[in-house]
């Protein structure tokens, strides 16, 4: 096995969970920056977040965007893990799980829209390509951790594709008592969505419209209209409606709630202990494993080489788009 296939292994098991989460939620638009693709991006690097820190997450989301082949939208995507990799620190910081990685990240979906209907995004703000880049270089470029590299050097250490453009709703969100500042979900028009989810009619599979599919409301966070199919590597998840954060303006200073929250159960959670060639590794740097200085404990090795995965029914791959479109240009 090559080294390239024992990082990706690495990751594979959470991978699938998050695709399974993101199939189940019936969303449309799993390619080409759809609600879907929005979904999945902010739970994956929320959960990355929250198991191996903000370092290895970025280390990690930054590589897979730079190593694709496929033109992927990275300001789009960037724009999306900075959100899931501000509620991963925050889970993490407070001892959080799974179920508060899918809480928070089907609230902030939910919350990224002004009622329902998928229309309105044709009247959100359009958003270059670097807009979504500075969300995650802002993170990256923090004091002790590459402070000093410019804006134009992190694009072309990533090699990243600034051409294509976005949409996002221009406003706050606040979570959490207000504990938790993120900014809406980034997406195209739907008018660019591909791949939404099928049902079986007389023995055939349909594909969904955009509008027939599932819309992120109140409804959605609970999991109701969610289908976990047979295989999935997500467990079954549904939260009260009293769960759902109501929306408030966050300029208020007596906004309260009596809504649980993680941060309130005042819990740590025990510090990762990794080796330095661990933590390259995790990062993506294959250049860690050297056959010569044999760097890993038996341990640390089975970790590596976890055990197959199952495949999901349904599930595309990771990446998240096989090729723009032509008319990619105009968001």
């Amino acid at each position: 096995m090559s080294l390239k296939k024992i990082n990706s292994k690495l990751f594979d098991r959470y991978i699938k969970k998050i695709i399974s989460e993101t199939i189940a939620s019936q969303l449309p638009g799993r390619q080409n920056g759809g609600a879907a693709d929005a979904y999945r991006h902010i739970l994956l690097s929320a959960e990355l977040t929250r198991l191996f820190g903000s370092g290895i997450a970025l280390g990690r989301l930054n590589r897979h965007e730079s190593d694709s082949d496929s033109g992927a939208d990275n300001g789009l995507d960037m724009w999306n893990n900075a959100i899931g990799i501000r509620i991963g620190k925050y889970i993490r910081q407070n001892g959080g799980e799974w179920e508060d990685i899918v809480r928070l990240s089907r609230a902030v979906m939910a919350h990224s829209f002004d009622g329902p209907g998928f229309d309105q995004i044709g009247n959100w703000k359009i958003r270059s390509a670097d807009d979504g880049i500075k969300k995650t270089y802002e993170l990256y470029s923090k004091p002790g951790r590459n402070g000093a590299m410019s804006f134009e050097r992190f694009t072309k250490r990533y090699n990243l594709n600034r051409e294509y453009a976005f949409r996002t709703n221009d406003k706050t969100i606040l979570l959490e008592d207000g504990k938790l500042e993120l900014f809406p979900a980034a997406m195209t028009s739907p008018k660019h969505w591909e791949v939404n989810p099928k049902v079986e009619v007389d023995g055939a599979e349909i594909e969904l419209t955009v509008d027939e599919s599932q819309f992120p409301s109140r409804d959605w966070f609970t999991g109701k209209g969610f289908v976990y199919e047979d295989g999935s590597r997500a467990p079954t998840l549904n939260f009260d409606p009293e769960l759902f954060p109501e929306p408030h303006d966050d300029k208020r200073s007596d906004f309260k709630s009596d809504k649980p929250d993680i941060a309130g159960l005042n819990r740590k959670r025990p510090p990762l202990r990794l080796k330095p060639n661990m933590h390259r590794l995790l990062s993506g740097d294959l250049s860690a494993i050297s056959s010569k200085e044999n760097p890993f404990s038996a341990r640390e090795l089975r970790f590596l080489m976890g055990g197959k995965v199952p495949r999901v029914k349904g599930a595309t791959r990771l990446h998240d788009i096989a090729r723009p479109q032509s008319d990619r240009f105009d968001p």
